[in-house]
């Protein structure tokens, strides 16, 4: 095993990766899963963590600069909320204490940096949007500077840089993103409708098509944007967002330096290029919300609450979203962005149940980190991305409507569109795990799947695990599938299924069923799911037992070196062992804990840096 994971490595990157150092301590203790379909997660997230910015530029409603002031008596403060928002000093706080502020349009900002919004803390500082407002902030721009070099020779794995063939149109801007993609690794020019049947395939296989739509569009990626002709709808989905650090030029090379370090090999054989992204090299950049809740009571659909387009580094911390009927916040086109210690959920009719809870696009670096989503449609949406963890969450009432009568919806959609790979999922509770489109590499560690949903009392899960399509390359490894009681199979065959599922492996269009060899072959059963996938020391219960034992050590996180300390002193470390189910509870993580209890387990910590709102309690908004 030392030797095959060793030269994993070396045989898929061409030279040591900057993660080298965490996949060699993975293969001095035997790891189950191979080096080549692993990848360094530990840069996800907000380097060094969130940051603790205590020095406050202005409290909103005691200032007494009617430039920035904010009352609390129902008047719009949208204007002077961006007033403060936009003067604030670098590494400073706009705090908004214990109030209820009314915002009757969206915040909007294209390009803001190092700049904090914190209030007093969840159900104390209240942000309610009124009248036909959807939106409470916007921050980023959609769009980028126009220029795009074209990418000559080849950029590895682990690389922090890649040459191009010219400047020409303009020097990219440091500070800015850049945004790297190439042709699909594999793609039938001749027939767009019908590719190849995949009777032979290589690596890294790469598909352009949704569960029902055919070839896709890349979501909404061009649709603003004059392009090169070499875009083709469809045929660009393995892509990844860089922070510019640098560039360089001589006589005989030109090269744009940028972190984090590549996730996978971009070469000109590709038609590889690169866009300095951003609107004229301007991004938002370190911008935090903190400590409140925000609420649309009014049920106004058509945008989500919290935008961010085109951000690097910027999060959101110990905020509660209540009564979301689009959707709480949505990334777009961001670097290493972090959502944590959050909790998102709808309302308490049917009539505010909320559609998402967060979606991302083309995000990289993306951590999800200890947050409860409870009450949503849809609470976890992602398109194509690369290199992120959603970690230690918990999920439950999946499309809760009023009476407690589930009406569809699934937990995680780890892939609607694009192509999304490497993305880890590690200790999270929820009821079911489905990925929808194409996807490869996605890491399921140390997660409870359920199959059911406690908190609405029924088993309203397909399956437990469920990579649809073309999800190629997945390791499933030491979870826990299903619950006790329940009348469970292991997986589903290519002619169909009832009841319950452990798994679901390469099914088509998730709402409707095998189609027939004459039809478009994303309405056919894909076998090469099965024929990729790595499971390996999970306990389901359809055998009631760990049916794919394996040798080697499981180690305890992929992206963490040792117990937080926001875990508190009181939880299990891991959460959750396979070699003991029964153990296995909602509260053995600090989300679940916090759900059941409302409070953060004993000996907790602050996470993610300090902060002057309230951390301890998380109180529901309203009518629950």
């Amino acid at each position: 095993m030392k030797n095959d994971v060793s030269n994993g490595l070396f045989n898929r990157c061409g030279c040591v990766a900057l993660g080298a150092l965490l996949l060699f301590s993975q293969i001095a203790r035997g790891d189950i899963i191979p080096a080549s379909r692993l990848a360094n997660w530990s840069n996800a997230g907000v380097p060094g963590g969130i940051p603790a910015i205590t020095s406050n530029f202005v409290n909103v409603l005691t200032t007494t600069n009617t430039s920035f002031q904010c009352l609390t008596n129902g008047t719009d403060i949208s204007a002077n909320l961006l007033c403060a928002i936009t003067a604030c000093p670098p590494n400073e706080v706009v705090y908004m204490p214990a109030g209820t502020y009314t915002l009757a349009s969206t915040v909007i900002a294209s390009t803001l940096t190092n700049v904090v919004i914190r209030g007093a803390g969840p159900g104390k500082t209240v942000i309610r949007l009124g009248g036909s407002n959807a939106g409470a902030f916007w921050f980023g721009n959609s769009g980028f500077s126009g220029v795009w070099y074209q990418v000559v020779g080849s950029a590895p794995i682990g690389a922090t840089n890649v040459s191009v063939s010219s400047f020409a149109g303009g020097s990219p801007v440091v500070g800015s993103l850049l945004w790297i993609d190439q042709t699909n690794e594999y793609y039938n020019a001749s027939d767009a409708s019908t590719p190849d049947p995949l009777t032979t395939w290589p690596t890294g296989t790469v598909f352009d098509v949704n569960y029902a739509g055919g070839l896709h569009t890349d979501g909404d990626q061009y649709q603003y944007w004059t392009v090169p002709s070499y875009i083709l709808p469809g045929q660009r989905n393995l892509q990844q967002m860089v922070r510019i650090t640098g560039y360089s030029q001589s006589a005989t090379t030109t090269n744009i330096y940028f972190w984090p370090p590549l996730f996978w090999n971009f070469s000109q054989t590709m038609a590889a290029y690169a866009a300095s992204s951003g609107w004229n090299g301007l991004i938002t950049s370190l911008v935090g919300i903190e400590s409140m809740t925000v609420t649309n009571p009014t049920g106004v659909t058509g945008q989500f609450l919290i935008n961010l387009a085109f951000a690097d580094r910027c999060w959101l911390r110990n905020v509660e979203f209540a009564t979301v009927p689009s959707g709480a916040i949505v990334f777009d086109h961001c670097v290493q962005c972090q959502v944590d210690h959050c909790n998102i959920h709808g309302g308490a009719t049917a009539a505010c149940d909320a559609y998402q809870g967060i979606r991302s696009y083309m995000c990289d670096g993306l951590l999800l980190e200890n947050n409860i989503l409870s009450d949503l449609g849809y609470p976890l949406w992602f398109y194509s991305g690369i290199g992120g963890v959603t970690a230690y969450n918990y999920i439950t009432k999946v499309n809760h409507a009023q009476g407690g009568i589930p009406s569809g919806g699934w937990s995680v959609d780890g892939a609607h569109d694009g192509y999304p790979v490497f993305e880890l999922y590690e200790g999270n509770v929820m009821p079911e795990w489905q990925c929808l489109s194409a996807s490869g590499y996605h890491t399921l560690f140390r997660n409870w799947f359920q199959g059911f949903d406690a908190n609405e009392g029924i088993a309203i899960e397909p399956c437990c695990v469920s990579p649809d399509l073309n999800s190629y390359y997945y390791n499933v490894v030491g979870n826990i599938l299903g619950f006790s009681g329940g009348n469970w199979t292991y997986s589903a065959t290519n002619t169909g299924y009832s009841g319950s599922l452990i798994y679901r492996l390469g099914w088509p269009d998730p709402f409707g069923g095998i189609t027939g060899p004459g039809t478009p072959f994303w309405g056919q059963y894909n076998n090469n799911v099965l024929n990729t996938i790595l499971r390996a020391d999970n306990f389901d219960y359809a055998n009631s037992n760990i049916a794919d034992a394996v040798s080697g050590t499981l180690t305890n996180s992929y992206y963490l070196t040792s117990k937080p300390a926001w875990w508190g002193n009181s939880l299990p470390w891991p959460p959750f062992n396979p070699n003991n189910p029964s153990a296995a509870s909602v509260t053995n993580i600090p989300a679940g804990y916090r759900y059941v209890y409302g409070v953060d387990p004993p000996g907790s910590s602050s996470q993610g840096g300090g902060s002057s709102g309230d951390l301890g309690s998380f109180k529901f908004f309203g009518v629950r």
